[in-house]
């Protein structure tokens, strides 16, 4: 994103996404042109351009917001949570991401990560937003606390290879399972195989 808009120009680049999101999520992120979300949008493309220098940059910020909004529920957990508040976090996340962003734009953000769009992934492009650390700072309490034979570093890898595989297989079956229960099921195994 080019710039960060205030007044007018704020609801204008909402409207954008919102009209982005829906149609991605209707006719898929490569059946959706520019043009297209800039008519749905009741904007020209010019004024799309004004903020986005790509498709990219719009579901990449598309990507950011909706993420930021669901991170935000890592921050009501204290490094005091047990195990199965820190994976109901997860579950309640990973349902609200499979509702929201549904299976194609998942598809496209999951299998981004292999795909290098203007010389970066969007996962990389990504802004950090203080979530990785503190969610890292949880994972290293519950490490110690239920004295779980790995690193914090290991555990922290584990989990995020689970919740990526949970994520592919969901996309796979074309969001045929529930992937909350799925999230539940695999992160408390983990958990559990991994206390002494």
């Amino acid at each position: 994103m080019n710039k960060k808009p205030t007044g007018k120009a704020e609801k204008t680049q909402k409207a954008i996404l919102h009209s982005a999101r829906k149609l991605f999520v209707e006719r898929g992120y490569k059946g959706t042109s520019v043009r297209e979300i800039a008519s749905h949008a009741g904007v020209t493309t010019g004024a799309i351009y004004k903020y986005y220098n790509s498709k990219d940059e719009i579901i990449l910020d598309l990507f950011r917001d909706v993420f930021t909004r669901e991170w935000a529920l890592a921050f009501d957990l204290d490094e005091n949570c047990t195990y199965e508040e820190y994976i109901e976090m997860n579950v309640v996340m990973n349902r609200n991401l499979a509702k929201e962003l549904g299976h194609d734009l998942l598809q496209v953000y999951f299998t981004s990560q292999g795909v290098l769009h203007d010389n970066r992934s969007l996962i990389i492009a990504m802004d950090k937003q203080g979530y990785e650390d503190h969610d890292f700072k949880l994972i290293a309490s519950l490490r110690r606390r239920y004295d779980l034979s790995c690193s914090e570093e290991e555990l922290a890898e584990l989990f995020l290879r689970a919740e990526r595989g949970i994520f592919m297989d969901w996309i796979i079956c074309k969001g045929s399972f529930d992937i909350g229960e799925a999230t539940r099921c695999m992160l408390t195994t983990l958990v559990r195989g991994l206390m002494k």
